[in-house]
């Protein structure tokens, strides 16, 4: 180091300690400044629960009121394990959870967020930013998934989280009542369908039945024989063994027929299956899915930690320090320069 550098240091040291006042100064309303933003600014707190996969037992209710059902299905578990899939409803939730439309919906309408509209400028700042504070994670496990809330206060955090959950709940509850309104819808025409197919077919047997009498009346008027008699024969296409007076009396039963069920037996277990659909009433189904949920904590973002508020007070406080030398070296300077003058 030479002479002249020395002495350049010395003259900074011995100025900067004239001033050290000022310095101190600067120091300490920059410390103020810093620590009164880092303990005073807007603390953000994160509220989580872990939902899990709903079990059979959640359903048992719904499953009761939706007995008849299960009985016209008893033969087809496919369509029976359709009406109430625990897994698609997890999946369901899961998606109705991260929907903007539905996230929107609920910032629209819910009272606790109203009261935060008046610090945004317009609805869709308003909208948006609440938008990014509901969350989703998935934990790794198809059967449980971690939900988050944010706001400005713990008490916030907690209560939107379980309303969103609610809101969410109501939302896959409709959900599955309208796949019950469908099932039901798809099964009641199918059958409506064997009824008519099977009344057409009973008919036909009624027509064909009627025929056959008609000509064995003839054949046994030809013959003369009015009363019932005992025929080895029951081979034949026609048979007499029933007399006129017989055949005239099953000519008018048939013509009158009205129990189609004695021709297609099936005809009336499809009527029954139809009475038992038609019983259930879907807007007086009485269930409304419960999403097993453990709150896990309520807590401050990272960011407003202990920690990160000393950093941002020493920080603070440097800047301070350095400010403080600036101003008091440009001060001595613009002495300097004077007195040259």
């Amino acid at each position: 180091m030479s002479h002249n550098e020395g002495l350049d240091i010395q003259e900074l040291y011995k100025t900067l300690w004239k001033g050290k006042k000022i310095i101190v100064i600067f120091f300490i309303v920059f410390s103020f400044i810093g620590g009164a933003y880092s303990f005073y600014s807007q603390n953000l707190w994160n509220s989580s629960a872990i939902v899990y996969k709903s079990n059979d037992k959640n359903f048992i209710n719904l499953k009761m009121q939706l007995s008849n059902l299960y009985l016209v299905l008893d033969n087809d578990n496919g369509k029976s394990n359709k009406i109430i899939d625990t897994d698609e409803i997890f999946n369901v939730f899961i998606k109705e959870f991260s929907s903007n439309k539905n996230k929107i919906k609920f910032i629209l309408s819910n009272d606790i967020l109203s009261k935060y509209k008046n610090k945004f400028s317009n609805d869709d700042a308003f909208v948006n930013y609440w938008v990014s504070k509901i969350k989703e994670q998935q934990s790794g496990n198809p059967k449980k998934a971690i939900l988050y809330f944010q706001t400005e206060n713990k008490k916030d955090s907690v209560a939107l989280l379980n309303e969103y959950i609610k809101f969410i709940n109501s939302i896959v509850t409709k959900k599955i009542i309208n796949n019950v309104e469908d099932i039901l819808k798809e099964h009641k025409a199918t059958i409506d369908t064997n009824i008519k197919y099977l009344t057409k077919i009973a008919k036909e047997k009624i027509n064909i039945a009627l025929k056959k009498t008609q000509i064995e009346l003839k054949i046994a008027l030809a013959a003369g024989v009015k009363s019932p008699i005992l025929l080895n024969d029951n081979n034949r296409l026609f048979s007499i063994q029933l007399g006129s007076k017989g055949l005239i009396e099953q000519e008018n039963i048939l013509r009158t027929m009205k129990d189609f069920n004695l021709f297609e037996p099936q005809l009336g277990i499809e009527k029954e299956k139809l009475k038992l659909l038609e019983d259930i009433d879907v807007n007086n189904i009485n269930f409304n899915v419960n999403t097993v949920k453990v709150l896990i904590k309520s807590a401050p973002v990272n960011s407003k930690s202990i920690s990160k508020r000393l950093f941002m007070s020493l920080v603070s406080a440097f800047i301070g320090i350095l400010i403080g030398m600036l101003y008091v070296l440009v001060k001595n300077l613009y002495i300097r320069v004077s007195n040259e003058n």
